[in-house]
């Protein structure tokens, strides 16, 4: 198989990650002068890829401008109606930047019921009840093991575990255990998340994007992806930084994806279209280029970092002054 090269199943291509993750050494081994590199060959199961469209046809969910508001079912009717025509107005960061993709996606090939629902796709959503519904989808129909959902935040994981929790199937402790995962966990529940539940029990594990890489699972066989992810960004019209949600890169996809893959192979459930996931960026742009630079300039000298110009001239990716 050769470099970029997909499987007929939606399996990712091994090769293609492996030649990523080559650039990256590289980057830093060209960083380092002296530095040199060792090779060691891992191993991860193959896992398959559903995307929204599949994930539709699977299920047979419909989405809706309702039940796309991710306080559904907790809010008066009055108020869901003025929220769902308020999305319909608003053109976010996330949802501007993958109109034009969205508008040019081509469905011919799947059933009508889908077409609907993907004309209504509010990129806005995280997808509670989405996520509550591919659950279900997993608890009733797929073989055993764990489930990770990766949400954008904190208060993104409380909302959905106290939604998931009044649910008569997710949140009966007979059937599973819910769990939230975040930095300031209680010892007792930090092993909860790492052992395997009794037998019968389904684990599921709410997580922020440091289980792409942070901590490994080893018996998620299942993985929710919302394809976002708060970061630091910088706010032009304010002048300063901010911590909003924003798409993942292509590389973040392929390590959620690859967490269902350690022990057997895997299942990837992401709730954005094949479309919008061609278009992520291939990485992350780094946080240093996302930072106003006059604060990170005022850092570098309240650090007593030395010159600036020459301090971030040894970043991996450094900043460019104008000096004009």
């Amino acid at each position: 198989m050769s470099f970029g090269e997909k499987r007929n199943d939606g399996t990712a291509s091994s090769s293609l990650s492996m030649e990523r993750g080559m650039m990256i050494l590289c980057l830093f081994s060209m960083a380092e002068e002296e530095g040199g590199m060792m090779y060691h060959m891992g191993f991860t199961y193959p896992v398959r890829a559903h995307f929204l469209e599949n994930l539709l046809e699977i299920t047979g969910y419909r989405l809706t401008p309702y039940n796309q508001i991710d306080d559904y079912g907790k809010e008066k009717t009055w108020k869901m109606q003025k929220q769902a025509q308020a999305f319909k107005k608003r053109k976010s960061q996330i949802a501007s930047s993958v109109e034009d993709v969205v508008e040019l996606a081509d469905y011919k090939g799947y059933s009508s019921h889908t077409r609907e629902s993907l004309s209504c796709w509010n990129p806005d959503s995280i997808g509670f009840n989405l996520i509550e519904h591919v659950l279900c989808h997993i608890i009733k129909k797929e073989r055993p093991g764990a489930v990770l959902v990766f949400m954008t935040g904190w208060d993104d994981i409380n909302s959905l575990k106290d939604q998931l929790q009044a649910h008569p199937i997710l949140g009966d402790p007979r059937r599973v255990l819910l769990l939230a995962c975040h930095g300031s966990m209680a010892s007792s529940e930090q092993r909860l998340i790492f052992d395997k539940p009794e037998d019968g029990v389904r684990k599921i594990v709410l997580a922020t994007n440091m289980a792409e890489t942070s901590i490994t699972i080893n018996d998620v066989v299942f993985v929710v992806d919302c394809g976002k992810a708060k970061e630091t960004s910088y706010d032009a019209l304010n002048n300063t930084p901010c911590l909003l949600p924003s798409w993942i890169s292509k590389a973040a996809a392929r390590q959620r994806r690859g967490r269902a893959g350690r022990v057997q192979p895997g299942e990837c459930y992401h709730l954005y279209p094949r479309s919008v996931d061609d278009a992520f960026a291939d990485y992350q742009l780094p946080e240093l280029l996302r930072t106003p630079l006059q604060s990170l300039c005022l850092q570098i000298k309240s650090l007593q970092l030395g010159s600036i110009s020459e301090f971030l001239s040894r970043a991996l990716q450094p900043q460019k002054l104008n000096t004009g």
